[in-house]
């Protein structure tokens, strides 16, 4: 399998969720728990992604005869690899509030 293909199933669960969510039903605290533990752990494991695809990019400029139609391809993958740090940043900020969210929840439980 390739890197494509493992976001696009990535990508492809998050729509998963998405359209069973979209449907507005009842959703309990326990089940809500769980779910934001696996999210979390997308969140966190995200920085460390999108950090060796910015480093990879840039080695490619090293490895490959890389051209840019648009101009500089070392320009073009600064500017790449500081949005892929700004969302690094950004994700890890979301796994630490996924884990608010999560904790918020810790104690509670229904009754059928």
């Amino acid at each position: 399998m390739t890197m494509n293909e493992d976001a696009e199933n990535a990508a492809e669960a998050i729509r998963t969720i998405n359209h069973t969510l979209s449907s507005r039903f009842a959703v309990p605290a326990p089940e809500v728990y769980g779910v934001l533990s696996e999210l979390k752990l997308v969140a966190y494991r995200f920085p460390q992604a999108l950090t060796s695809l910015a480093e990879g990019l840039a080695i490619s400029l090293d490895e490959y005869d890389v051209y840019d139609n648009a101009g500089e391809p070392a320009s073009s993958v600064a500017a790449c690899n500081a949005s892929l740090q700004r969302a690094a940043m950004l994700l890890a900020q979301a796994g630490e509030e996924l884990e608010k969210a999560q904790s918020a929840l810790s104690s509670q439980g229904y009754r059928d």
